[in-house]
């Protein structure tokens, strides 16, 4: 799996806002039939997100930290620079889901600051019955789009000329309802893995949008 020297968040870079490619990455597990998921990012090309371990965030168990707490773990961030070798290097599929436009540092910020556990009050927009990293990307994919894709949405809107409100099929980040990601997903893995194992050696990774698969469902409905 290649790697990147250094991450992507550097103090030295400069702090101009840029394009962030976003998509859902879908990682092969040892001995477990459903595959990692893991919100993975590019900063530095447009529209084509490559794997690296400073590119990936999800979550995981972590060990209970203290007798106080009442489950033998606690739901923690996995964040970039914290994954090894190991865990990426058999990566199935990245579904692309859009682009923002933000700065780096504010797109940390913002990333990095969404709850990892489910929370009493907290949402679950994926609206999925067990909490784990496809709930928890689902619910960072939301609160992107309602932070940055909407906005965009409306800023495009004012620059046209007209104001009003932008229905969610408009805005320029997700192309689908959340409840509507993880069975589109889930429900065409095995096509995903198949186009995998028939993919060159060079190409390690299936591509698709978020759109296309969510269009996909609709056909086989």
């Amino acid at each position: 799996m290649p790697r990147t020297k250094e991450p992507l968040f550097l103090s030295d870079l400069d702090d101009d806002e840029r394009t962030i490619s976003i998509g859902i990455g879908l990682f092969s597990r040892r001995n477990i039939a459903v595959p990692m998921w893991a919100l993975v990012f590019d900063a530095r090309t447009n529209y084509i997100i490559d794997i690296s371990g400073y590119n990936v965030v999800s979550i995981y168990r972590k060990p209970k930290p203290s007798p106080r707490c009442s489950d033998d773990f606690v739901w923690a961030l996995k964040r970039p620079g914290e994954w090894s070798a190991s865990e990426l290097e058999d990566p199935i599929a990245i579904i692309h889901v859009g682009e923002i436009k933000a700065t780096l540092e504010s797109f940390k910020e913002f990333l990095l600051g969404i709850e990892p556990g489910p929370g009493a009050s907290l949402d679950n927009p994926g609206n999925l019955s067990a909490w784990g990293p496809p709930a928890w990307v689902i619910r960072a994919l939301n609160c992107l789009d309602t932070e940055f894709g909407k906005k965009e949405a409306e800023q495009t809107s004012r620059q046209h000329g007209y104001r009003r409100s932008i229905p969610m099929t408009e805005t320029r980040f997700l192309a689908c309802s959340p409840r509507a990601i993880h069975p589109n997903i889930s429900n065409n893995l095995e096509m995903l893995k198949k186009e995998k194992r028939g993919l060159h050696p060079g190409r390690p990774v299936v591509r698709y949008t978020l759109k296309a698969l969510y269009e996909l469902g609709a056909m086989n409905r």
